[in-house]
Parts: C-alpha cells; structure tokens; sequence
C-alpha cells in the first residue's frame, strides 16, 4: 500500500509540474469483464457461493475533470454480474458426501457495485494515444445471492440447503492501468485493466442457522469505453 501511495505521489507531482494546460472534461460510458481474482471463484474446500463464481459482465461510467493537462479529478460507478458456475457447484456437493448421488442448483449471481472518486492521470504519447492511470477510493458494495441446492442420496431422500441474501459495503481502493486512442476530434476509445478487492463479512441464514463467513472479494476488470473530451 505505501509503494503503491508513492507511485500516485509521483505521478501526481510529475503530471501537475510539466503537464499544465487547458482545463478540460472529460465524460465515459464503458463496458467489460470482470474476473475473479485470488480466493475468489477458487473453490477452497467449502461448499460457499463465494468459491464457485465464474467470470462476470461489467458496466459503468466516469466522469473527470482535468485541471492540468495530464492530471485531473473524477469519479467512477462500476456494476458487475456474476454468475456461478452449477455445474461446478452441484459437483462439490456430491463429491462432499459419498451417499450424495444428483445434485439441482438454484443460485442468483453475485452483484458488485463500485463507487470511487479521486486522481486520474492522462499521458499522451502523440495526439492520437496516450497511456492512462487511475488511483481512487471509495466503497465496494457486494450482495452474496440467496439460493436453494436440492441434493438426492442413493437411497432417494432429498435433502435441501438455504441461504439468504446479504449486503456488505468496505472501502476499495481501485487501481487501473490502460490506453486511449483518438480518432476522432474529441472522441477516444479505451482500454484499460482494472482491480479492486475488499475482505467482506458476510451474516446470513443458512438452512435456517444465523451464520458468518469472511470472504475476500477481489476482480481483476477488463473494460473498453467511449470517451468524450470537452475542452
């Protein structure tokens, strides 16, 4: 974390000393990947939601305010979607108990929303492409979905498992790294690799029994937008 705050300090002194110009907006609509990262998606041995979800849609917009060339001031709003992978899921929990013969899964995405403010840096290479940073902070909403697993033994018997919905919110700080070109006046295309991580604590029902559970919620964002520049 100290490494990465004496990065954006230099970046930030760097662009505010050579990089003063016209003080400009910036507006973006994007759209992407998001992947797991870490523990994340990795099932770890548990039969939790958490270790079964697969790569997810993601969506959102920014809007920033340079007031120097190459540095300016901005927001973003990022949701994603993931789904769990059933297959997957319905697997571990036969191979949990050897009686356990089929299992039927019915469990609703993982859903992420992101909003963060704080230094965006713009460093153009040519009139036509540039290389983009983003250092910001703000909070990471994540709601664990609510779901039914039906689990049939070989004796025929069905057993159910529940668990209820949950909504946790913890500080984020989101990192990016990525590029712009211009094609076109003032508009630009964009490509940029993006993370964000939290250690959530969930509390919910499971199978009727108050239960918690801490999960480290991280993703790796992989986003294309179009970006309009007002000067």
């Amino acid at each position: 974390m100290k490494k990465l705050l004496l990065v954006a300090s230099l970046i930030l002194v760097f662009a505010t000393t050579f990089g003063q110009g016209e003080k400009t907006a910036m507006f973006k609509l994007r759209g992407g990947v998001s992947v797991p990262f870490g523990s994340f998606g990795k099932n770890s041995g548990t039969l939790d939601y958490s270790g079964f979800v697969t790569n997810g849609s993601n969506f959102g917009a920014e809007a920033v305010y340079f007031y120097g060339k190459n540095v300016g001031f901005g927001g973003l709003l990022s949701y994603s979607n993931f789904k769990i992978d059933n297959h997957r899921f319905a697997g571990a929990f036969i191979n949990s108990n050897i009686d356990y013969d089929t299992a039927f899964i019915n469990v609703n995405p993982f859903k992420t929303f992101v909003g963060v403010v704080g230094f965006y840096f713009d460093l153009p290479v040519s009139d036509y492409f540039a290389f983009t940073l983003k250092m910001l902070v703000g909070s990471h909403i994540v709601r664990k979905p609510e779901g039914v697993v039906s689990v049939d033994d070989k004796a025929g018997t069905r057993s159910i498992f529940t668990e209820t919905s949950v909504v946790d919110s913890q500080f984020a700080l989101y990192t990016s790294a990525g590029m712009r070109i211009n094609p076109y006046d003032n508009w630009n295309l964009t490509i940029e690799v993006e993370y964000v991580g939290s250690k959530m604590e969930f509390n919910f029902q499971k199978n009727g029994t108050s239960t918690r559970s801490n999960a480290a919620v991280k993703t790796l964002v992989i986003s294309f937008g179009v970006a309009y520049f007002l000067e």
